[in-house]
């Protein structure tokens, strides 16, 4: 499956973040079902946070402390 439409708080390409729980939303390439995914955050081209593989079929609001 391949993610498309990706937004994080409802905007397309975000450069910065205010909030402490960012929103991410997503859809499934063609249609499919998502039955897992897997989030990394990058801050200043390092990598800062990964959710490792976590089953799941939805979007998603996490609390993040990196921020």
């Amino acid at each position: 499956m391949k993610a498309i439409h990706l937004r994080t708080d409802y905007l397309k390409e975000p450069l910065g973040l205010s909030c402490r729980m960012p929103e991410f939303f997503w859809h499934a390439e063609g249609g499919r079902k998502q039955t897992a995914y897997q989030i990394t955050v990058y801050r200043e081209g390092e990598q800062v946070w990964d959710s490792g593989k976590v089953a799941s079929e939805g979007v998603l609001l996490f609390d993040l402390e990196i921020f």
